[in-house]
């Protein structure tokens, strides 16, 4: 069963990863920062309990194809020391998510809109792969190095990028007053 678009939408998925990752951490950083009382709160309580599941199971295999000594091989040359072979490691796993996802995964996606479902699956396990044991390491190695954002023409767009990317910032006026 093929879940995911062809084309520009696919190619979307892992930067939404990234929007996710980015929104999760200044969510963190400003948890420790203004609000004492937001340290409690688990990884995941900006995600309902479905969504949060769901994308737990599916962090775990985009986990295990990004780490995949059979990935690796498949890309060999491409993965030179000088680039950041996380983040093409982590879109070609996504690539290939469709082939093996739990089934409860596949049951939540194509419930309701699946481009809707996919996005915020995407972005979920971005914001997962923050704390996640098996994402942990590979996210930080990744992080620490520069993306190479191009479009169809080969021409950098790097920074549009981060003009979408800057957009999710997690702000302290949206906690609830009980908070």
């Amino acid at each position: 069963m093929k879940l995911l678009a062809r084309g520009n939408f696919q190619q979307l998925l892992p930067i939404l990863f990234l929007c996710g990752l980015r929104f999760q951490f200044s969510y963190f950083r400003t948890a420790l920062n203004e609000k004492n009382s937001l340290q409690h709160l688990g990884a995941g309580h900006l995600l309902d309990d479905s969504l949060d599941e769901t994308c737990e199971r599916g962090l775990q295999i985009l986990m295990q194809r990004a780490k995949s000594r059979n990935l690796r091989n498949t890309l060999g040359e491409f993965l030179k020391p000088s680039s950041n072979s996380e983040w093409l490691l982590l879109q070609c796993a996504f690539l290939e998510l469709p082939t093996k996802p739990p089934v409860p995964v596949i049951h939540w996606i194509e419930h309701g809109n699946k481009e809707t479902n996919l996005i915020r699956f995407s972005f979920g396990m971005g914001m997962r792969s923050f704390w996640a044991d098996e994402s942990r390491s590979f996210v930080q190695k990744m992080i620490k190095k520069s993306f190479g954002f191009v479009n169809w023409k080969g021409e950098s767009c790097a920074s549009r990028v981060k003009e979408v990317m800057d957009g999710f910032e997690w702000s302290p006026l949206w906690v609830l007053p009980e908070f």
